[in-house]
């Protein structure tokens, strides 16, 4: 046989191999993604203070939280001095806040229906939010 021969020949076997074992596939990807649903879903609820406030470490945590078009939140997130992580996983550095910047941002996130609360210098995360919903 030809190499090219062999190769198509295990392609064949490959896609029989994957469509006999298909639903065995798909449960073994849906229980995956159950419980990293799970994870996320017991991590946010470990993140929350208690009262309905939310802990935020990241530009992308605030965006999943709160909302909103990225690059506009991103603009803001930067004015109020707030640090970019470079890879997730990063830990978040205290940020330098620049005081006009951060009541621009608390200002958009309260037109979004949110509040925030700077943490402390003794806290791991940057602010937290709550909705005034739940107040």
């Amino acid at each position: 046989m030809q190499p090219h021969e062999n190769k198509a020949e295990l392609q064949i076997r490959i896609a029989r191999a994957v469509e006999l074992r298909r639903q065995a596939i798909v449960v073994a990807l849906a229980r995956k993604l159950y419980r990293s649903l799970k994870e996320q879903a017991l991590q946010l609820r470990s993140d929350s203070r208690g009262d309905g406030w939310i802990r935020i470490e990241s530009l992308s945590q605030l965006r999943t939280t709160v909302g909103g078009r990225f690059q506009n939140l991103k603009q803001r997130w930067v004015a109020a001095g707030l640090p970019l992580r470079e890879h997730r996983g990063d830990r978040s550095v205290k940020a330098e806040l620049d005081r006009e910047g951060w009541i621009e941002l608390v200002g958009w996130m309260e037109r979004q229906g949110w509040e925030a609360s700077l943490a402390t210098d003794e806290e791991d995360w940057l602010f937290s939010v709550r909705s005034l919903a739940d107040r």
